[in-house]
C-alpha cells in the first residue's frame, strides 16, 4: 500500500492541527485547568512575588471579571479593561484571584478563569493582543 502525496499531506495537516489543540488546552481535563495552587509554592509564583491582596479583594477581582467576560457584548472595552486589570497584578495574586474564582463557580458553565476568558471571542487587535497575553501570563503561572 502506497501513500500518495495529498494523503501524506492530509495527514501532516492533522499531526499539526493536533499538537496545536493540544498545546491551546484542548485536550486536558476541565478539571485540571486552573486547579487550586498554593499562591506561595514555588512553581506559582514565577514574578518571585508574594501575595499582597485580601481574600475579598481577591474575590471581587473574580467576580468582575466574570461579569466583564459574560456581559462584554455591548463594548470592547469592558474585555480590554478587565484583561488589563489582570495583567496588572502579580504571578501571586493573580494565582490567588483565579483559585478564588474556582471556588466561587464551581458548577457553572465556565467554572475557571480560564475557561471564561477562552470562550470569549474577541473582534479588535487590542482585545486579541490582550487575551493573547492574559493566556501566556495564565501558562506561565500553570493557571
Amino acid at each position: 500500500m502506497e501513500i500518495t502525496r495529498e494523503q501524506a499531506i492530509l495527514i501532516a495537516v492533522v499531526v499539526i492541527a493536533f499538537f496545536w489543540a493540544n498545546k491551546q488546552g484542548y485536550f486536558t481535563a476541565e478539571k485540571d485547568k486552573g486547579a487550586n495552587k498554593d499562591p506561595n509554592e514555588t512553581g506559582a509564583k514565577t514574578d518571585g512575588s508574594e501575595v499582597s491582596i485580601s481574600d475579598a479583594e481577591a474575590q471581587n477581582k473574580a467576580r468582575s471579571f466574570r461579569g466583564a467576560m459574560l456581559d462584554n457584548s455591548y463594548s470592547g472595552q469592558i474585555f480590554q479593561d478587565a484583561c488589563q486589570s489582570l495583567l496588572a497584578l502579580s504571578n501571586a495574586d493573580l494565582q490567588k484571584v483565579s483559585n478564588k474564582y474556582n471556588t466561587l463557580f464551581v458548577n457553572e458553565q465556565y467554572n475557571t478563569l480560564r475557561s471564561v476568558l477562552q470562550q470569549e471571542y474577541v473582534f479588535f487587535e487590542e482585545s486579541q493582543k490582550l487575551r493573547k497575553q492574559l493566556l501566556s501570563k495564565f501558562d506561565e503561572i500553570n493557571i
